[in-house]
């Protein structure tokens, strides 16, 4: 179905669209080349009776090269003989294909609402002469110093005023509370990396890739941060200085406990004691040799490890191995309880109960306790793993405000195609970048696809991973920022009609709503509208 009373749509062989991308990291790519090439590649195809959407692309790069650029492409796919719908704030290269093709563009018409200019969606023919986007800096949820800020430079740069025209930005309030990184949109993209950098076969229980993830995502934000920080540097340290050939029958020993489940009864429960005390010798079984391996375990490192949450004040005596022992005595007194029963003498309401107890009481909290202690030092090996593998470092912080010196850092890279964690091009350029502490503002540009976003999002995913407890590429000295904010594009949402410079504009005003003095900030391309 159609939203229209009177619909009439042609029949077209193929419909081709190029829409903004959710994200701009591509290996070998800026953000403005890889909007190019899918057009180029859609020139090459289109043809009569085709239908072909662009969405406010190209953009991306220096407004005088995307006009030049767009007026082009959009004319080859007018000249290729397909239906060709464009939409776009370049009122220049609107104004020029309508003038060399003679096709007529038209314009979304707009009405004033309590001083607001707001899109009433009726069309007439022209080029927009205003984007509004100031005006879309209220809906996306900017204080108003900045709002008028943005006037206040507009003018400067429209009208010609003086510098002084341009006011002190007041203070604004500092945030309530603090934002999980796993919220901030350019989270997925580092997702990624993390999947491939720790791949679930690194585990002997896979959901470890899981919970490595939410950790980072939530680490920022945790209390007391940086002492569960530096705890969770000790404890990797202390696996990574065991070797790859120790970590791998860790894992080979910990897989033996992932395939034994605790047993789930759907409906009547049973009890059957012999069947009880198989499982328990099987438990037994792979206990003992588990027991025998952490020896080389440090104590101190053991008893950080015990229990699935590991920020806890205090641990149990005896680390894992003492968890470990207690858990032997448990088995073994289990073992007698079942040994002692004879099922024959229970009536049918003694052998409910027992059945009851002894799945929900005694042997599934057993189990998963153990299980969830476990996943602990099955976490640290695989993690101990990947930093073999990859050659990571530990990362040093250091006690004056705003520092961040990255050294020799290969790129970490999101890559979707593939399970590398870095750039995948061959001999890709260490990267390197160090921020003045006193001066902590660091501003970059350069031509398109010279790796400017490569940096970025290294640098970002570098931060993120030292300021939650994980190793990383190359060498990095870090302050104990709060909290790490990143920009990496944006999308439409179309379930909400928010278009893709709204969405933009939300990331930015949610940025500035949360950050503090301490905070580190990693914004790459703002574009999304027109010029003056």
């Amino acid at each position: 179905p159609i939203p229209d009373e009177a619909p009439e749509l042609g029949i077209f062989r193929n419909i081709y669209t190029v829409f903004p991308k959710p994200e701009q990291l591509k290996p070998g790519y800026g953000y403005f080349a890889i909007l190019v090439k899918e057009i180029t590649d859609l020139i090459k195809k289109a043809g009569p009776g085709d239908l072909v959407i662009l969405d406010e692309v190209p953009t991306g790069t220096d407004y005088q090269e995307l006009v030049a650029v767009a007026v082009v492409l959009i004319e080859d796919l007018i000249k290729s003989g397909a239906t060709v719908i464009v939409t776009g704030h370049l009122k220049k290269a609107f104004q020029l294909l309508a003038e060399r093709t003679g096709q007529q563009p038209y314009m979304h018409t707009v009405k004033d609402v309590e001083g607001h200019m707001v899109p009433d969606f009726g069309l007439e023919p022209g080029v927009a002469k205003h984007s509004y986007a100031i005006e879309l800096m209220r809906e996306a949820g900017f204080p108003k110093q900045i709002i008028e800020l943005a006037r206040s430079y507009y003018r400067v740069i429209t009208e010609g005023l003086g510098d002084s025209e341009i006011p002190n930005l007041t203070h604004l309030e500092k945030p309530k509370s603090a934002e999980p990184i796993g919220k901030n949109p350019a989270f997925s993209a580092l997702e990624t990396v993390i999947e491939n950098l720790y791949p679930e076969n690194s585990f002997a229980f896979p959901s470890n890739q899981d919970v490595i993830i939410n950790t980072v995502a939530n680490m920022l934000v945790m209390p007391n941060r940086m002492k569960h920080v530096n705890q969770r540097l000790r404890i990797t340290e202390c696996f990574v200085a065991k070797g790859i050939a120790y970590l791998g029958q860790l894992t080979r020993l910990l897989s033996e406990f992932e395939k034994i489940s605790p047993r789930r009864h759907w409906g009547r429960l049973n009890y059957d004691p012999a069947e009880n005390i198989r499982q328990i010798d099987l438990l037994k079984e792979k206990i003992q040799p588990l027991m025998d391996v952490l020896q080389e375990i440090p104590e101190e490192i053991q008893t950080a490890l015990i229990g699935y949450d590991l920020l806890k004040e205090e641990s149990e005596a005896g680390g894992i191995t003492g968890f470990l022992k207690k858990t032997l005595t448990r088995l073994d007194e289990l073992r007698q309880e079942n040994a002692a029963v004879d099922v024959t003498t229970l009536t049918p309401e003694e052998w409910a109960s027992k059945a009851l107890e002894w799945q929900t009481l005694k042997w599934e909290p057993l189990f998963k306790e153990l299980i969830n202690n476990l996943m602990v030092l099955d976490e640290y090996t695989g993690i101990a793993r990947g930093i073999i593998r990859y050659n990571l470092k530990s990362p040093r912080f250091s006690k004056k405000p705003n520092t961040f010196v990255l050294k020799d850092s290969r790129p970490f890279f999101p890559s979707w195609a593939s399970r590398n964690p870095f750039l995948a091009v061959d001999n890709p350029i260490p990267n390197s970048l160090e921020i003045n502490p006193d001066r902590p503002v660091f501003v970059l540009t350069g031509p398109n696809t010279s790796g400017k976003s490569v940096l970025m999002f290294n640098s970002f995913a570098n931060a993120t991973f030292a300021l939650s407890g994980f190793y990383v590429s190359g060498d990095l000295e870090i302050s104990a920022f709060d909290n790490v904010y990143a920009f990496f594009g944006g999308r439409n949402v179309t379930e909400s009609g928010k278009s893709y410079f709204l969405d933009i504009l939300s990331q930015y005003a949610e940025i500035i709503r949360r950050v503090t003095p301490n905070s580190l900030l990693i914004l790459d391309e703002m574009h999304g509208t027109d010029n003056f």
